[in-house]
């Protein structure tokens, strides 16, 4: 496929852009270290995976309807808290809303872009109309948005719980494209999620790229559909559109 013939590129926000899973893990780590008393004798890296455990199933519930953004954030950080008093036994006593706002402002503090992705959308903006469709909370996911620069290159912004449907719902790409006055034939959607991101978009007509950048495996579950290309680096995905990044001095 030819992607620089493509009228519009639509791209997901977090582990895509922005490197929400490295936020993830720096900010639980600065909350591990807020609250040494509570946390006791239990190593970091239990903690991390079971939040990651709480945080894949509490999202689950979220994305079919089960809960509101506000229920998500608190019971996420109950069953936190309910799993370390399972670990330890008798803790230091906690409120799970004193984890979940230190939780967030931590993890907020941490939200970088990968490298080269603002490089990138310089050289596509001119060229293509630019999109970000991403789950998550609104405000969080604004705030992410404007504190990275993304919004002065990035026009039109979908967040699932403004207009109440979630990825992998074709429903949410289709109001993109809309809100873009863009047509699926002449579209592009750019995530690392297979069910979310590269079966969604496809379900609306729209040509897909995976985002693949720590190596996972296809789902071969979702085999039916395949995208027009696999990535591993932001330098990889500007490569499709003709765009060749300068290394930064760390490279």
């Amino acid at each position: 496929m030819r992607f620089d013939s493509l009228d519009a590129i639509f791209f997901d926000l977090d582990d895509t852009l922005l490197d929400h899973r490295g936020a993830v893990r720096r900010g639980l780590h600065d909350v591990y270290h807020l609250y040494p008393a509570f946390f006791g004798s239990l190593d970091f890296a239990q903690v991390h995976a079971a939040w990651h455990a709480i945080n894949e199933a509490i999202w689950e519930e979220y994305s079919r309807g089960l809960l509101t953004a506000g229920e998500l954030r608190l019971q996420r950080a109950r069953q936190l808290v309910e799993w370390v008093r399972s670990m330890l036994g008798a803790t230091a006593g906690i409120a799970p809303e004193e984890i979940r706002d230190s939780y967030m402002q931590c993890y907020e503090n941490h939200c970088t872009l990968y490298d080269g992705v603002l490089p990138m959308l310089d050289a596509l903006k001119d060229r293509y109309t630019l999109g970000i469709i991403t789950n998550g909370f609104a405000s969080v996911q604004r705030r992410k948005i404007g504190g990275t620069e993304l919004g002065s290159r990035i026009g039109h912004v979908i967040v699932s719980e403004e207009v109440g449907v979630h990825k992998p719902d074709a429903g949410i790409f289709r109001i993109a494209l809309a809100s873009a006055n863009a047509e699926a034939a002449g579209s592009v959607y750019v995530g690392d999620n297979y069910l979310w991101d590269v079966r969604g978009a496809a379900g609306a007509g729209m040509a897909t790229v995976w985002y693949n950048a720590i190596g996972t495996h296809r789902p071969a579950e979702y085999a039916d559909v395949d995208p027009q290309a696999e990535v591993r680096s932001i330098g990889d995905l500007a490569s499709l559109f003709g765009i060749t990044l300068e290394r930064s001095p760390q490279s």
